[in-house]
């Protein structure tokens, strides 16, 4: 979800790396989707750029109003032998600034975003396998599960799909192909009756005739060349110098030499050449769509509120009594916060296992702005294994600093926390001091 603005501590050092690449890698990182039914608003991630394991997909949502509501049911095409899960999240872009949902896990699952008057929006989902798949280094495209996904969504639209929709001006001086939608160079040759999809590319002097099919992310990189009624797919790319032609098909992650005029490859494998063989055999199994019945709004998880901070107890005075008696311990005060400086905290696990637990905790300011933080979260028992954009003040009970980069909050905004602990998840009481 951080990548939406790559919102990190490191981000000057990592943004200038982002805006030197290719000038259509940034605009299509944010993946289109397919719709099954436009009426009903239920649409499907590509299969060929579903999310891998760890992997995720960025959806661009344009509200139906400002400050719409946006509710969504997604669910994923489970595959027991791929140990399939999905996490998902929505995030709220304000003037480069981001604001993240709670993260939504399961396979089956509905999740609500209250968006701001004019803030960017978007869904991002991830593949989040019960188990990591383990692979061999140079194990392919066709041997790593995939998890393709489908949603219907009420207060919002895809990109792409919303009324009167234009894609602007294409980057980097190319322009968006009338046949697909894809990005195009200019010095590139594309006929126009070839395809090419809304997340592929055409790059430098390229050329693709007849009736090719560029589709999925797929890219033809300069030189590259394709003709007849060949199709590159999924995520493969086509270098210089490469000639793909006739019926060959191009997919997977593979980058085939020379000149294929037959056969399927979908796998990088240095050692095949274009032997008109048929393609490696694909781990994932076929799947259908879901009805859109299947996918209907009923409801949706909320956010959890934040809970009422703990006011500070009055210390109880030392009673003498005969046998003497053990002193009431007075109470550690709460801290101040200075006037009119408020924030709030709001608490959720995101997953749970025997004997341990991850959780978020969103620290939002109030009215005023804020010159730093302090969460207390109160838990029966265990301890933190590992924590992020946070620091550990304290552990009994559980007492959250920020970090070097997120101490200061505007009026209103927010940031997330989180951690991982051993034992119970279930919070007493949670609560936010301002300062």
């Amino acid at each position: 979800m951080r990548n939406v603005t790559w919102d990190y501590a490191n981000a000057a050092d990592v943004k200038p790396f982002i805006n030197s690449l290719y000038p259509f890698v940034v605009p299509q990182s944010l993946v289109q989707v397919e719709a099954v039914n436009a009426a009903q608003q239920h649409f499907a991630v590509p299969d060929g750029i579903a999310p891998g394991a760890f992997g995720y997909t960025k959806i661009t949502l344009v509200p139906s109003s400002s400050g719409a509501l946006v509710r969504v049911h997604l669910k994923g095409h489970v595959d027991p032998n791929g140990g399939s899960g999905w996490s998902y999240g929505f995030v709220g872009v304000t003037n480069g600034v981001a604001r993240y949902s709670p993260i939504t896990q399961g396979t089956d699952t509905e999740a609500t975003f209250q968006t701001r008057a004019g803030e960017q929006v978007y869904l991002v989902v991830s593949g989040t396998p019960t188990a990591v798949p383990k692979h061999g280094f140079l194990d392919g495209y066709p041997e790593n599960y995939r998890y393709p996904f489908e949603f219907r969504i009420d207060g919002a639209l895809p990109s792409g799909h919303e009324p009167g929709f234009t894609r602007g001006t294409a980057p980097g001086g190319g322009r968006w192909h009338a046949n697909g939608g894809g990005w195009v160079d200019s010095r590139a040759n594309v006929a126009s009756t070839a395809y090419v999809g809304p997340n592929a590319a055409v790059y430098g002097r390229s050329t693709v005739s007849g009736t090719a099919r560029i589709e999925g992310l797929a890219w033809v990189n300069d030189g590259g060349t394709v003709s007849g009624s060949a199709v590159v797919r999924d995520s493969a790319l086509i270098q210089g110098g490469v000639s793909i032609g006739g019926t060959a098909v191009v997919g997977g992650d593979a980058e085939p030499s020379g000149t294929c005029t037959s056969g399927t490859y979908l796998m990088f494998d240095p050692d095949r050449r274009c032997d008109g063989g048929a393609g490696e055999t694909d781990v994932n199994r076929a799947h259908g769509r879901f009805t859109s019945a299947e996918l209907a709004i009923t409801g949706g998880s909320t956010p959890t509120p934040s809970p009422t901070p703990t006011p500070t107890p009055t210390p109880t005075p030392t009673v003498t009594a005969t046998p003497t008696p053990t002193p009431t311990p007075t109470p550690t005060p709460t801290p101040t916060a200075p006037a009119g400086r408020s924030c709030t905290a709001a608490y959720t696990v995101t997953s749970t296992w025997p004997g341990g637990f991850v959780a978020t905790v969103r620290v939002t300011a109030g009215t005023q702005a804020i010159d730093g933080w302090t969460v207390t979260v109160n838990l029966p028992s265990g301890a933190v294994v590992h924590h992020w954009s946070s620091e550990v003040l304290g552990t009994a009970p559980l007492t959250l600093g920020p970090a070097a980069w997120n101490s200061r909050l505007a009026a209103g905004g927010s940031v997330e926390i989180g951690f991982q602990g051993t034992g119970s998840s279930q919070a007493t009481s949670v609560s936010c001091t301002a300062r």
